[in-house]
């Protein structure tokens, strides 16, 4: 895998994201017990980091590693403020809400942790600085 192709993965997650909290996790509200509000505002950040990382696989061309770097910052973002609001909302939250948002947090620091794979290989491969 590549940076590019990274940007499209990544783009796709959030897609499923998007879905999952802006339709049917607001369906399940009763048995997740996040706010509504709360579940929309991540679906509407989603839909935001979808756009970002799909308009990076098609329009990044050889800076898909620089756009790579700032999905990544992104995604971390994303997760501090999800597990901001799942301990801001941690006596509403179910079990079941509780392990949705642990799970969505895993996803995401392993997409993450691949990405920095494919930019330390892209790195390397460029005979460029290996940090990231």
């Amino acid at each position: 895998m590549n940076a590019k192709h990274a940007l499209l993965v990544d783009g796709l997650g959030a897609c499923a994201s998007v879905l999952l909290l802006g339709f049917v996790l607001p369906a399940m509200q009763p048995w997740i017990g996040m706010p509504t509000r709360i579940l929309y505002l991540l679906a509407g950040i989603a839909a935001l980091f979808a756009a970002s990382s799909l308009s990076g696989y098609r329009f990044a061309g050889d800076h898909a590693t620089r756009w790579l770097r700032a999905v990544m910052v992104a995604n971390l973002l994303y997760c501090l403020l999800t597990c901001s609001l799942v301990a801001l909302h941690l006596g509403e939250l179910t079990a079941g809400g509780v392990a949705y948002f642990v799970g969505e947090a895993a996803v995401i620091l392993g997409l993450v942790w691949a990405e920095l794979q494919v930019l330390r290989r892209d790195q390397g491969s460029r005979g460029g600085p290996r940090s990231v």
